[in-house]
């Protein structure tokens, strides 16, 4: 049953996109739990550029498990969904280097900020930007 109700909430989560168009990267995630998931088929950077950080530990740690991979484009491509621990580990990820997601990520179709929709929430909802200050 628990995992029942997990499914419908990650299904009813809203999706949030960070679009790069100088970089032609797009990339989707929902909030599930307490990670920020960046979804399958999302585009990243391809390489690092940013300076030296844990993000881009964890991003080698993608592509070393298979993760990120390049595609046919010259970009990278997540091959299945990922969690994060905060929407800027997600952002860090696809752009290549130290970012502020709760700025970057936006309620797909939307203007809105991660940060601004965090802020409507109920004040007892876990999210992962918690995690950020």
């Amino acid at each position: 049953m628990e995992l029942l109700a997990e499914q419908q909430a990650a299904e009813n989560a809203p999706i949030f996109e960070l679009v790069s168009a100088k970089h032609s990267l797009q990339a989707t995630a929902r909030e599930i739990g307490r990670q920020f998931v960046v979804l399958k088929g999302s585009k990243a950077r391809p390489v690092w550029i940013g300076e030296d950080h844990s993000y881009r530990n964890l991003r080698q740690a993608l592509i070393e498990s298979g993760v990120l991979r390049p595609d046919s484009a010259g970009n990278f491509e997540f091959a299945h969904n990922a969690p994060m621990g905060s929407p800027s580990a997600a952002s860090a990820v696809v752009l290549g280097r130290p970012d502020n997601g709760r700025l970057s990520w936006q309620l797909k179709g939307t203007a809105q900020t991660y940060a601004d929709w965090q802020k409507g929430l109920p004040a007892d909802t876990p999210v992962s930007g918690d995690q950020e200050s």
